[in-house]
C-alpha cells in the first residue's frame, strides 16, 4: 500500500505500509470480494476456492469490475464549522455510498437526527490525511458519472465551511 500527495511543490510520498488491499467494503464493491473473503475461502472451503475465483490476480480476467470505487479526501482550507443539515447535496449525488468517517455521517438514521436537530461539527484546517474532515466514498458503473460527482464535491468543499462561531454552540456535535 502506498500514499502520494500531489502538493504545488510535486508529488509527496505519504504512506508506504503492508496492509490488506483497498479498504474491505470499497474492495468488495468494486470486483465483488476482497482479500479477507479470499483468504476465509482458500482456508475452509479450497475445492470451491478456484471455482469461485478463478483469476484473483486480475479481477477483469475473471470478469469485469462489478463497480468502479472512488474515494474522496474532502479538504479544509481553514477552521471552522459544517452542519449536518449542508451535507445534504454529497449525500444526494448519484454515484454517493457513504462517508467513512464520523459514525453519525454514516448511519442514516443518526444522519437525519443531527439534520432536525441542527447539529454541526467542528473542523480544523486540512494539513494531512487525519486532518481530511470527510471521507467520501463514490461508486458506480460509469465512470464519468464518478468525475461529475467529485468535481460537484469540489465545489460544495467550497461552501461547506463556515468560520467559527456561526452556529449556536448548543447545537455542537459532542
Amino acid at each position: 500500500h502506498v500514499e502520494l500527495v500531489l502538493t504545488a511543490a510535486g508529488p509527496r510520498l505519504l504512506e508506504i505500509n503492508p496492509r490488506s488491499a483497498g479498504h474491505l467494503p470499497r474492495a468488495t464493491l468494486s470486483v465483488g470480494y476482497d482479500q479477507i473473503s479470499l483468504l476465509t475461502t482458500a482456508i475452509w472451503k479450497p475445492a470451491e476456492f478456484p471455482v469461485l475465483y478463478p483469476s484473483v490476480h486480475c479481477p477483469q480476467q475473471g470478469g469485469p469490475l462489478q463497480r468502479r470505487v472512488r474515494v474522496v479526501f474532502m479538504r479544509s482550507p481553514r477552521e471552522g464549522e459544517v452542519r449536518f443539515r449542508d451535507l445534504l447535496p454529497i449525500r444526494q449525488l448519484p454515484s454517493f455510498q457513504r462517508f467513512d468517517r464520523f459514525f453519525e455521517l454514516q448511519s442514516t438514521v443518526l444522519f437525519a437526527n443531527c439534520v432536525l436537530q441542527d447539529r454541526f461539527i467542528p473542523v480544523q484546517p486540512t494539513v494531512d490525511l487525519m486532518t481530511c474532515p470527510f471521507v467520501v466514498v463514490l461508486a458506480g458503473e460509469d465512470e464519468g458519472q464518478l468525475d461529475e460527482d467529485e468535481r460537484r464535491l469540489r465545489e460544495l468543499e467550497g461552501e461547506l465551511y463556515k468560520a467559527p462561531g456561526t452556529f449556536d454552540p448548543a447545537k455542537k456535535l459532542q
